[in-house]
């Protein structure tokens, strides 16, 4: 996945699967749990491939970022009353690609704590949705549009589609 976008690359919106806000609050709270045990050393001493280190990462502050965002619209979908929506990423491609890596990484390194039923169906969850925003970046990558623009411009990915659709 590295390297198919730019730092300077203009900002995306990238959806995520369709799912109950549920499932994206219970998703954004394991994340956040587990990773504030590995912060306190909770996970020292796990055999852990090399390459897929347990340690914090400055990219975590990436992928911090982004489930804030996330838990944020799936708080206000339920509010509203909705049973299923799709969250939105907006970020320029390199952080999305940066905090998509680290999450991988992690999940990996992590996938010995999912051994409850609920607690795998969130790894399978988390594997959707990194596969989701993966296919979307490389349509991105792929695009003809150029990647720098001036202002605030950005170009919406939907599942499915083939290139970005402009906003």
């Amino acid at each position: 996945m590295r390297g198919t976008a730019t730092p300077t690359s203009e900002a995306v919106e990238v959806t995520l699967p369709e799912a109950p806000p549920e499932t994206y609050l219970s998703w954004t709270r394991w994340w956040r749990r587990t990773e504030t045990d590995t912060r306190r050393g909770c996970c020292r001493g796990l055999a852990v491939a090399p390459g897929l280190a347990l340690r914090p990462h400055p990219a975590s502050l990436l992928w911090e970022i982004i489930s804030q965002d996330v838990a944020a619209q799936a708080r206000s979908a339920l509010r509203t009353g909705r049973r299923r929506f799709r969250p939105r990423i907006h970020a320029r491609p390199a952080i999305v690609e940066l905090a998509l890596d680290y999450a991988d990484r992690r999940g990996k390194c992590l996938q010995h704590r999912l051994c409850g039923g609920s607690r795998r169906d969130l790894g399978a969850f988390q594997r959707r949705v990194l596969q989701t925003v993966r296919w979307q970046l490389i349509s991105v990558a792929a695009s003809p549009v150029p990647h720098v623009v001036s202002g605030s411009a950005r170009r919406r990915v939907r599942p499915g589609s083939p290139m970005p659709i402009a906003s």
